[in-house]
């Protein structure tokens, strides 16, 4: 039985581009160097892991005792002294401006997997993972909320029809989702900079999310088998430029095939973090 492990980056990849997703989930590679947002964004996560745990476990808070964790975090990652500096100034602020918020933390960092579908026929199990970074209660309507962090650079106004949201919730059966959006941008003043968008998403959703999810986990069967022939995997070509951003692989894709061996070698290195696949 061959398991397939998908979660919300997978499907983005996959429905953003299969050559993409082939690069970076079956050929599993990676850049030798990860971009600074993403150092930071770690960092960021690592903070509010500690602050929302500490507030869970009741004891008894030291901001200081935090912020000197973060610090030794911000070894082990790529990550410059001013950018340190002005990572731990807005986890200040955040942990400020929200001392009062109405949200009953009870879980950070909640690891999860659920299974989608078995098919002995076929021998494919179907698993979603995932972590989610809070499940918290409003104080005063005691309502289950699932919240993910995301620390940014500009403001992005977030949609409910998005494979995070729609995988959380399934896998909690909550149906109240945050962004809890951190922003860094000098020119916007704390309450434009510090969002949080709420979603209710209907049980519709969650039913068609699951349906839609089987369909695209297929399509990772076939590239799976594709890339173990060695045959043709397509490329979509709207994808090769997101935000004003090449992809990653853009150069890759714009090389002669018999080149494309080549140049993967030279940028990228295999993954070591994580396997796509399982079986028993």
């Amino acid at each position: 039985m061959q398991t397939i492990l998908i979660s919300a980056n997978k499907l983005d990849k996959i429905q953003q581009c299969p050559r993409l997703f082939n690069y970076l989930y079956v050929k599993e590679l990676t850049s030798f160097t990860r971009p600074s947002y993403i150092e930071e964004g770690d960092l960021f996560h690592y903070l509010l892991n500690l602050h929302y745990k500490a507030k869970i476990t009741a004891a008894d808070y030291n901001i200081d005792t935090l912020i000197e964790l973060g610090r030794n975090h911000a070894t082990e990652l790529s990550i410059t002294s001013p950018e340190l500096e002005e990572n731990i100034a807005l986890f200040k602020e955040y942990v400020l401006y929200y001392q009062q918020e109405n949200w009953t933390p009870e879980e950070s960092e909640v690891p999860f997997a659920m299974q989608l579908l078995e098919d002995t026929a076929a021998g494919i199990r179907i698993v979603l993972e995932g972590k989610i970074d809070l499940l918290c209660r409003e104080s005063k309507t005691d309502q289950p909320l699932v919240v993910d962090h995301k620390r940014v650079s500009r403001n992005f106004a977030p949609f409910d029809r998005d494979n995070q949201k729609l995988a959380y919730c399934l896998a909690t059966g909550r149906r109240d989702f945050v962004i809890n959006q951190i922003g860094d941008q000098k020119s916007y003043s704390v309450d434009k900079r510090l969002v949080r968008y709420y979603f209710n998403i209907s049980d519709y959703q969650v039913e068609e999310f699951l349906e839609n999810t089987i369909h695209w986990t297929m399509e990772i069967v076939k590239i799976i088998g594709a890339a173990a022939a060695g045959d043709y995997i397509a490329g979509n070509y709207t994808a090769c430029v997101k935000f004003n951003k090449k992809c990653m692989f853009y150069d890759v894709c714009n090389t002669r095939d018999e080149y494309k061996e080549a140049k993967l070698k030279e940028a990228f290195k295999p993954k070591t973090d994580f396997s796509l696949f399982g079986s028993e």
